[in-house]
């Protein structure tokens, strides 16, 4: 056997460094397939809770920070006064606001605290407001005492609610 022609070595390597690229570009792509794929296995709550900070901006255009951050709601407010569904909100990270507080557990957990404080509330609903104590806080619903009676919300119907004042449990 002969030695080989410099053709022959110039096409060996054109070949070996497309082959390498090819290989790296592959690879690229299924890094940034695979970091894709758990970006979008992610839930709302795991990425919101990795913010250092988030604002939260409501339907009017307005925009708070956010305080406190449940399972299924944010709280505003220092301490916290208002809370919001996140059906009713976009959320934005921001680096300007401290990162918020967590709270473990929904609404309806959120809900049983106040309703063991005797506070009074403004709830909003689909179908509008509702002033009055929290009575009760069951598993899938709200029961304020208003100045006409017991009035139940459901929870899929409730969108916000703002804590006016605590009292005792029993009072009115």
């Amino acid at each position: 056997m002969g030695a080989e022609s410099p053709e022959l070595d110039l096409v060996i390597s054109s070949l070996a460094a497309s082959f390498e690229a090819t290989v790296a570009r592959s690879q690229d792509e299924a890094a940034a397939d695979l970091a894709l794929s758990l970006r979008q296995g992610r839930a709302l709550i795991e990425v919101l809770y990795r913010a250092q900070g988030l604002e939260v901006q409501l339907s009017g255009g307005a925009r708070h920070s956010v305080t406190l951050l449940g399972d299924d709601f944010c709280g505003i407010g220092e301490p916290v006064v208002r809370v919001l569904t996140w059906t009713t909100a976009v959320f934005q990270t921001t680096a300007s606001v401290a990162a918020p507080k967590r709270f473990a557990g929904d609404l309806i957990a959120l809900a049983r605290e106040w309703t063991r404080r005797g506070a009074h509330v403004d709830v909003v609903t689909g179908a509008g407001g509702l002033r009055g104590r929290l009575a009760e806080a069951g598993s899938d619903y709200l029961c304020v005492m208003a100045a006409a009676g017991p009035r139940y919300v459901p929870r899929a119907a409730l969108t916000e609610m703002t804590l006016l004042r605590e009292g005792s449990a029993g009072a009115s």
